[in-house]
């Protein structure tokens, strides 16, 4: 059988519902068509709709809050925070910091939490700016 997948989708798992049907779970879909349930039944003929169901699958939250985790690089956990936001992060500084204890930053909205993070950055005399451009989503971290 020929099947056609369109679009892009994150696999978290396959579950088996016995007999030899098996619904494929997608967490936090892009798509309209998956607005309100995240489970389609790929088995299904073409010209039958898709089969939804809501259970046991809750939609994920991307909060503006960052926390940046001990052990790890400055500009690591600021990637972390920013891709699922869409942002590219370009670290255009020549020095890194390890975060010696976890910090929790937060926000109303990213641009507040941005806000925070370069206060917090200025106080300890990092030397270091944060620059946002809302317009193409680049996030840029570089020196003074």
């Amino acid at each position: 059988m020929n099947k056609k997948i369109i679009g892009c989708f994150i696999i978290l798992s396959w579950i088996p519902l016995g007999n030899t049907e098996e619904l494929l779970t997608i967490e936090n879909p892009k798509s309209s068509l998956f607005s309100k349930n995240n489970t389609i039944n790929l088995n299904e003929p073409k010209d039958k709709k898709l089969l939804f169901s809501d259970e046991n699958t809750k939609p994920v939250k991307v909060t503006p809050d960052l926390f940046l985790k001990e052990n790890n690089l400055l500009s690591q956990q600021i990637e972390i925070w920013a891709e699922p936001k869409g942002y590219k992060l370009l670290w255009k500084a020549q020095r890194d910091y390890l975060i010696f204890k976890d910090i929790y930053i937060h926000g109303k909205d990213n641009i507040e939490v941005l806000s925070h993070l370069g206060d917090l950055l200025a106080s300890q005399n990092y030397n270091l700016n944060i620059k946002f451009y809302k317009r193409n989503n680049v996030l840029v971290v570089d020196e003074n």
